[in-house]
């Protein structure tokens, strides 16, 4: 005696397929969701450092990633090198062998190479992207909620 059972599973297989799309079009939200709480911390960061030109806090950007792929949203927390030159400085600290002024023609900081300082003159880091990783338990958390809401917009439940 011979039982034969056939099972369907084409309405499955359509319904997984569009919790596999929706999840693939919730990546770019989500993940920008998290980039905005990063992005947020290091603007405070930048902000308790103080200002003086204010160039390093104008330079601070987010941006979605050429490195993201279907289902992978990148995006990019830094600052514009071209904007504030100095930021690595600031970040990371550094050792200052010349005399530096400020220039109020141009508003920038002036290198003099010909005066070189008595000894060189220890500059402190004062980081503002590297605390920023505290952050990342919120911005984890911001990026499940954007998630399973944008799930949820497209008609897939919790």
């Amino acid at each position: 005696m011979t039982l034969r059972v056939r099972v369907d599973l084409g309405e499955i297989n359509a319904a997984l397929d569009g919790v596999a799309d929706g999840a693939v079009e919730a990546a770019r939200p989500a993940a920008q969701a998290a980039a905005q709480v990063i992005y947020d911390q290091v603007k405070i960061n930048v902000s308790k450092i103080g200002r003086k030109t204010g160039r390093l806090a104008s330079s601070i950007y987010q941006a979605f990633s050429q490195d993201s792929t279907p289902g992978r949203a990148v995006y990019d927390v830094s600052w514009n090198p071209r904007k504030a030159p100095h930021a690595y400085l600031v970040e990371y600290g550094h050792v200052s062998r010349f005399r530096v002024y400020f220039n109020d023609q141009t508003g920038k900081f002036v290198t003099v190479k010909s005066q070189p300082n008595p000894s060189p003159e220890i500059v402190a880091a004062r980081p503002y992207m590297r605390p920023a990783i505290a952050s990342f338990p919120r911005a984890e958390q911001a990026m499940r909620e954007r998630f399973f809401e944008e799930m949820q917009k497209r008609g897939v439940g919790r």
